[in-house]
């Protein structure tokens, strides 16, 4: 990849797509548009290189894109390698209709594996990802990969943001109830459901009929009234952190291997200093694999495929 002029990172989350342009190995521009997960009846790469036109516009004279040669794509939703297969299909005609640029080479893989890519490169190890949703994905000395969790927010997503949110609404359900002690915790739901937290018949009511697309948005709230003191979210998190522990020690066990290569850590929730501290000292509980934690995955994607081949 070193020979390579310029090449675009795409990471494709649920909740959001994060871009870089790099070129001679250097991260020269960012681009942060929506998510365009596939969905069932739409791939979305025609919506995909519609922003990635719009948004490399102002800058193909500077960087001469004409000569991108490598767009390496890890995007949520895909996984396998007939999905990668497919996805790279359609990524190639929607780039002809939207960028007009030469057809550059590609690699399609999951977000997932992307994270798994920048934080551990050609290495062994495992990755513990908690952002919206969480998942482990270990890989060994033969590029086996073992993953955990990752099944999604409704079944799943256990230790995410999605679940701590979840969890925040059912304490204040409980709470009104009386099924669970008073927590502070309502305030958080009701400015989230956008009723006034003193409106119990209002409050129900919005519960009942929520959509828990943005719940994760409650995560922040619950680990910050956990660190003012607020038992019920102190209790969640201790729960979060536990389940995100079970997840890595469910990987090591199934591969011994493992169990002494490192572990990193991704994911928003981990800007949390007591959360990260929590799931570290109970995945230590078991293991004393090292534990380090990736804050950047298109600066680490970068610097991996400017000294190694994807």
């Amino acid at each position: 990849m070193a020979t390579s002029k310029s090449w675009v990172i795409i990471d494709g989350g649920g909740t959001q797509t994060k871009v870089a342009l790099v070129v001679s190995g250097h991260i020269v521009e960012r681009g942060l548009f929506a998510s365009y997960k596939p969905l069932t009846n739409d791939l979305q790469t025609d919506a995909v290189c519609a922003a990635l036109s719009a948004w490399l516009a102002p800058y193909k004279l500077e960087y001469a894109l004409e000569a991108i040669d490598y767009v390496v794509i890890g995007m949520s939703g895909v996984w396998g390698q007939f999905e990668s297969q497919n996805y790279m299909n359609a990524f190639t005609d929607s780039w002809m209709r939207y960028l007009n640029f030469k057809v550059p080479r590609m690699s399609v893989i999951s977000d997932v594996e992307l994270v798994r890519l920048a934080a551990l490169g050609a290495s062994i190890g495992t990755v513990l990802i908690a952002g919206t949703g969480s998942i482990a994905l270990g890989v060994l000395e033969n590029g086996e990969m073992k993953r955990c969790g990752g099944w999604g927010p409704v079944a799943d997503d256990v230790g995410s943001g999605s679940w701590l949110g979840i969890q925040a609404v059912r304490a204040v359900m409980r709470m009104l109830d009386g099924r669970g002690p008073v927590t502070l915790l309502l305030r958080p739901v009701a400015l989230h459901l956008r009723v006034n937290p003193l409106q119990v018949d209002e409050l129900q009511g919005a519960i009942r009929t929520m959509n828990y697309r943005n719940v994760a948005r409650l995560a922040i709230s619950v680990l910050s009234y956990a660190d003012e003191g607020d038992n019920v979210a102190r209790d969640i998190r201790i729960a979060g952190a536990k389940e995100l522990a079970l997840l890595v020690r469910t990987v090591l066990v199934s591969a011994p291997e493992l169990q002494t290569a490192p572990v990193v850590l991704y994911g928003s929730l981990f800007n949390d200093k007591s959360y990260k501290i929590l799931v570290s000292d109970f995945i230590h509980r078991s293991y004393s694999c090292a534990i380090s934690q990736m804050d950047d995955v298109l600066q680490s994607t970068a610097e991996v495929l400017s000294a190694t081949e994807l």
